[in-house]
């Protein structure tokens, strides 16, 4: 016939036993499974579950600790460079350029963790994102579209903007962060207040 002469895979003796081994537990938790009436399949959701909590509560995290420091910092910044524009001192330059990059620094941070937890939102569970989208996805949007638009553009016009525009209009674009940067925490406020 088509197998004559077909041998099978002989597996030496530990792979058997190990294969064995692998079998009877698994045939032993199946039984100890169904004794106490818990499924496997509901102890897999509970796992799925347990690891999208556990994602979630470190991004956000990491996401509820930078941007209130963002928000913080841009009033400080402010300040600074108004000093600098009415009181013409140079340290109070320095002071700012440097303030303005760190802020740079978290305010990435705290856009990387936003998006991904937005998309967390979505992905870990989406029958509550359903449930709650309609509500919850207005403010979120007029956050992104407002808020956190003019908050990057003028971010930008500010970092790279020392020597090109001059000292009033820089103070307008740092003035133009801050208020985007207290209007992204009013409309996220907004939002979880749902």
């Amino acid at each position: 016939g088509i197998n004559a002469g077909w041998k099978p895979f002989k597996r030496n003796a530990r792979a058997q036993l190990c294969g064995e081994f692998w079998k009877k537990l698994r045939c032993f938790l199946i039984k100890v499974f169904h004794k106490i009436k818990i499924s496997v399949e509901l102890i897999r959701l509970w796992n799925r579950i347990f690891l999208s909590r556990i994602q979630f509560a470190l991004t956000a995290g990491f996401h509820f600790l930078f941007p209130p420091i963002s928000i913080g910092l841009s009033v400080f910044v402010l300040i600074v460079e108004a000093l600098w524009v009415y009181r013409g001192d140079q340290t109070y330059k320095r002071a700012a350029k440097f303030f303005l990059k760190l802020f740079s620094i978290i305010f990435a941070v705290g856009v990387v963790t936003g998006i991904v937890l937005e998309f967390e939102f979505g992905t870990n569970w989406p029958i509550y994102s359903k449930f709650v989208g309609d509500v919850f996805g207005g403010p979120l949007a007029i956050e992104a579209l407002f808020a956190f638009f003019m908050e990057s553009v003028f971010l930008g016009v500010a970092v790279w903007g020392w020597d090109k525009i001059g000292k009033k209009k820089h103070l307008l674009a740092t003035l133009l962060v801050c208020v985007g940067t207290h209007l992204s925490a009013v409309w996220i406020i907004a939002a979880n207040s749902f």
